[in-house]
């Protein structure tokens, strides 16, 4: 099965959670960078976003794709120990879809696989907006 990719810009998030007065040089402020997943810099494979992946329905009658963060999470299947490769499965308007995220990280496919088995239920669209900055 091939994977695809679409392209995304990257930014990060600066959210400043205190500010002090710019004379009181005694404190500083404290930030927390939030990093969507979509966003992610591991979320990548040679160089192409992995994020979101190209959905496929195979079919006695042919072949179907679907592109974007569309559907809803419903099964995720890896096995990062020997592979670099994470599967999801969506279902969109009553279908069930095929995607495959590949990365180049298999540490954070790991990672990645589990947070996404925490997820079954949830929009596509919000997995992507998942703060993973603890991934960084």
């Amino acid at each position: 099965m091939e994977c695809g990719n679409s392209g995304h810009r990257h930014s990060i998030v600066l959210i400043c959670l205190h500010t002090f007065p710019a004379l009181d040089t005694r404190k500083s402020a404290h930030y927390v960078f939030a990093m969507q997943l979509r966003e992610h810099p591991l979320m990548r494979h040679r160089g192409s976003p992995s994020w979101p992946p190209v959905w496929t329905q195979v079919t006695e009658k042919g072949t179907k794709t679907v592109k974007g963060e569309v559907g809803v999470l419903r099964y995720v299947h890896g096995r990062p120990a020997i592979s670099n490769k994470c599967f999801l499965v969506i279902e969109q308007q009553q279908e069930r879809y095929v995607g495959c995220l590949i990365f180049d990280d298999l540490a954070f496919c790991a990672q990645i696989t589990e947070v996404l088995k925490g997820h079954y239920g949830r929009a596509i669209k919000d997995i992507g907006d998942l703060d993973v900055s603890q991934t960084l």
